[in-house]
């Protein structure tokens, strides 16, 4: 396996491991909770939607898989146990290191089809990777912020 590659996978399972640490860890207020009001993402919001991002980025359209997301429905889900977020989170992961795993460097440079709602053309497969690693980033930083303005509420 080529290096970039494997550190793609890397990367991404450091990320998903902080995720699911620290979302293991809430309960399902919470989970739940908003720090301001609605119009801020929740932990589980914030969970569920990186999720499905990655599904849609790494398993639609970098690995070509077929798959229908709909994401204003992901800033309107709401659970109590975070195991099921966690399993998601597991089951996503997966299949994405499958996916990644299968590439080459030669794919890596092929240009794919950008989702109709962010319609600006075609990036490459490197870049949809690169996209969900620095998605994931920003979500744990939010994730993190919402966890310790709820710790001292």
């Amino acid at each position: 396996m080529e290096t970039e590659i494997q550190n793609y996978i890397n990367v991404l399972e450091d990320l998903r491991d902080r995720f699911k640490k620290l979302v293991g860890l809430m309960d399902a207020k919470q989970l739940n909770w908003v720090p301001i009001n609605q119009d801020v993402n929740s932990p589980h919001v914030l969970t569920y939607h990186i999720v499905s991002s990655e599904e849609m980025w790494i398993h639609q359209i970098a690995g070509k898989h077929n798959l229908s997301r709909n994401r204003e429905a992901e800033f309107l889900v709401k659970r109590t146990d975070p195991r099921i977020l966690i399993e998601r989170l597991n089951k996503v992961a997966k299949i994405s290191n499958q996916v990644i795993n299968t590439l080459t460097l030669e794919d890596l440079a092929q240009l794919r089809r950008e989702p109709p709602w962010r319609d600006e053309g075609y990036k490459t497969v490197r870049w949809c990777i690169v996209h969900v690693i620095e998605h994931y980033a920003e979500h744990l930083g939010h994730l993190n912020l919402t966890n310790q303005l709820y710790q001292i509420k």
